[in-house]
Parts: structure tokens; sequence; C-alpha cells
């Protein structure tokens, strides 16, 4: 499960890029790369501050979450856009 995650992220970033006009998506990868630099990861990115520090220097205005969860019968991807600028949540799908 743990090694799920990134796998299906990586494969929503690369899809979205393919769907959106060139530039719309900031890549999954550029990400991982400017958070590595900074010693952070994508959970940093639920403070608020940190994620509009994030966002102003790769040039975003919306976060992308995802969480992946598991049951018995089951697993659910949970995905939530959140809208930076007046940090309020546009979207919600599982």
């Amino acid at each position: 499960m743990d090694s799920s995650g990134p796998y299906l992220a990586d494969d929503l970033s690369v899809s979205l890029e393919s769907l959106l006009p060139t530039g719309r998506i900031v890549p999954r990868a550029k990400l991982k790369d400017f958070l590595d630099s900074h010693g952070l990861t994508p959970l940093d990115l639920q403070s608020i501050s940190l994620a509009y520090w994030a966002a102003e220097n790769l040039d975003a205005n919306e976060i992308l979450y995802g969480r992946l969860s598991e049951t018995d019968k089951e697993t659910t991807l949970r995905l939530q856009l959140l809208r930076l600028s007046d940090i309020k949540e546009v979207a919600k799908w599982n």
C-alpha cells in the first residue's frame, strides 16, 4: 500500500499534464525536486504558509492533495483541490 501512493501520484501527474495545455500543471517530479532541495516532504505542504511559499516559488495557484486508504473490501483514493489564493477547497473527489 505504501508504495502505491507515489506511483499513483506520478501517474496522475503525467495524465493531467497530457490532458491539459502545456504549462498548466507543475509536474509532481518538479514539486518533489523542489521540496527535496529544501529538506521538505509533501506532508509539509499541510502548513498553509509553506504551501504558499512553495506555490509562489513554483508559480502555482492550486494544490491537488491525494490520500489513499485501504479496507478489507476496497482501496479508495480521495482527491482535494485547494485554491491557495483564498485557502478554499475548490473540489473533492473519491
